[in-house]
């Protein structure tokens, strides 16, 4: 039998390398861009250096620190629904296949945790 909850997490797990080097890649370039435009704003309204300083810092570390933290955390609640998802599968597939009354939708608690439980106290499975 294909373990699907295996096949489709490792797809994901797949996805999640292309969208960490799309993020690698275009993170650089949109950095540089985002300090030339405020380079040329400044300039062309002339600024105080200081406030163009200032304006330049905070680009940096929007770029540096803020968006890179932002993408790597939105992968990671990516890969936590589809885990849920995944177990939800599981779960139902296992109802079905055992013709269990109980869903387990109908236990209290997070997904993740239902699922445990369901799988593990319902469904027997160690």
């Amino acid at each position: 039998m294909i373990d699907f909850f295996r096949y489709f997490l490792l797809g994901d797990i797949s996805a999640c390398r292309y969208y960490l080097d799309a993020m690698d890649a275009a993170v650089p370039p949109a950095r540089v861009r985002a300090l030339e435009a405020l380079k040329q704003q400044a300039q062309a309204e002339q600024w105080k250096y200081v406030d163009y300083d200032a304006g330049r810092q905070g680009a940096e570390s929007v770029y540096d620190h803020t968006l890179p933290m932002v993408l790597s955390r939105s992968l990671l609640i990516y890969l936590h629904s589809r885990v849920e998802v995944q177990l939800a599968v599981v779960a139902r597939d296992v109802r079905q296949r055992r013709s269990l009354n109980l869903d387990f939708t109908e236990l209290s608690g997070g997904v993740i945790d239902r699922a445990r439980v369901y799988l593990v106290r319902v469904a027997d499975i160690p």
